[in-house]
């Protein structure tokens, strides 16, 4: 088995008492439609075998098994901040899709399979944040509400970090036209993530580019985004669409993670 080699952005990784990760779907011990880094409980997967790939990913960022906090995911715009580590377990985890502390030695988490994971730090008052963002979490303000609630911790918008990890990207997602009309709904100058395919007539949604767009429009001055896309690059990351289209019975989730060590 291959050591996992996670994804890393590069001011992050300037900053001492900050670790994290986009981890890709390489360097576990899954097999078959969850080969080989899988960390979701809720795939399918052997859930021994995927504690041990959360083992992995810890020890890989440097900290011990228990320091790893997750919430149970579900789409919303909920922000938790988290002081203390708690249960492994996912099912009896707090509901929410976004977490901040400021408690060192403990990671913060968000699982993935094209929706985007994204990253928060204010290296100065040493709070971080971290996301799990589809469309729908990001239209109804899950980055919003970590940026405030990063703010109630004692960081400002102007020092923040915000990198948007690996997701589906524009040229592989394809979306129907009711689906444009709710984010013209919510402003008209959303209309710029949409582009129409040429040979299909079919929209596509760029993901990555909308959250940027929310993150500058909250006024973080320093958004980036990790461009690379989940759907079209199957040995490096798990794509719920493209199990989806393949016909397959199920797939993989990632970890993104971020701590103050």
């Amino acid at each position: 088995m291959k050591a996992p080699t996670p994804i890393l952005d590069r001011k992050l990784s300037s900053i001492s008492n900050i670790r994290h990760a986009f981890f890709t779907r390489q360097g576990g011990l899954s097999q078959g439609l969850f080969s080989s880094l899988n960390m979701g409980y809720s795939s399918g997967d052997d859930p021994l075998v995927v504690r041990n790939n959360r083992e992995i990913a810890a020890k890989t960022l440097g900290v011990n098994f228990e320091a790893l906090v997750f919430c149970h995911q579900v789409h919303s715009a909920k922000c938790l901040g988290v002081t203390e580590q708690w249960s492994w377990n996912g099912a009896n985890n707090p509901s929410a899709d976004a977490m901040v502390t400021k408690a060192k030695g403990i990671v913060i988490g968000v699982f993935v399979a094209d929706c985007a994971p994204i990253l928060f730090a204010d290296p100065v008052s040493e709070v971080v944040g971290v996301a799990h963002a589809g469309w729908k979490g990001a239209m109804t303000g899950v980055c919003e509400a970590t940026i405030e609630n990063m703010e109630a911790n004692g960081a400002l918008r102007e020092r923040m970090l915000m990198v948007v990890g690996p997701c589906i990207n524009q040229r592989s997602y394809e979306v129907g036209d009711g689906f444009e009309k709710t984010f013209l709904q919510q402003d008209a100058c959303n209309e710029q993530f949409f582009v129409r395919n040429a040979q299909t007539n079919k929209l596509h949604f760029d993901l990555p580019g909308y959250i940027k767009h929310l993150g500058t429009k909250a006024g973080i001055r320093d958004v980036s985004i990790i461009d690379e896309d989940t759907y079209s690059d199957k040995d490096r990351f798990f794509s719920a669409r493209r199990a989806l289209h393949m016909g397959e019975s199920g797939y993989g989730r990632m970890m993104a993670a971020i701590g103050i060590i």
